[in-house]
């Protein structure tokens, strides 16, 4: 323990799991662009942000949304994630990590890791349906 150490400088051992996740308002009223994934140890920051794109959403029709951002929560633990739509989402999602090279404080790297939860909140585009233009009789 350092003085002046993150988070107070007592470190998990444990293998970094995710352990939850949501979605919030952007502040305009769009759940579709952040979502805030909740580890259960401290992470180190710079590499949360350098590594963004080991984060991502897939949907239960297995489309995959990742963000285009990453940064770390004042309590080390959240992982606060910018994307730029995820609206057409659809039922429950799984948040997951992908691995890479991010480690805990303590030095420990991170295996994949998921988590399940329904977004709240998304307004899908509208897909308009198709109309006839023109018939031939050919």
């Amino acid at each position: 323990v350092t003085v002046g150490a993150l988070y107070g400088g007592l470190y998990s051992l444990n293998v970094p799991k995710l352990v939850g996740a949501s979605n919030s308002d952007d502040g305009t009223g769009d759940w579709g662009k952040k979502a805030a994934f909740v580890f259960d140890v401290h992470l180190n920051p710079t590499e949360v942000a350098a590594q963004y794109s080991t984060f991502s959403i897939v949907d239960s029709w297995g489309r995959t949304y990742n963000p285009a951002s990453a940064t770390l929560g004042a309590d080390g633990k959240t992982v606060n994630l910018d994307f730029v739509n995820y609206n057409n989402a659809h039922g429950q999602c799984t948040a997951k990590y992908t691995p890479g090279t991010i480690t805990s404080m303590a030095g420990i790297t991170l295996t994949e890791t998921s988590c399940v939860f329904t977004p709240t909140g998304l307004v899908p585009s509208e897909i308009p349906v198709p109309e006839v233009s023109t018939i031939q009789n050919v």
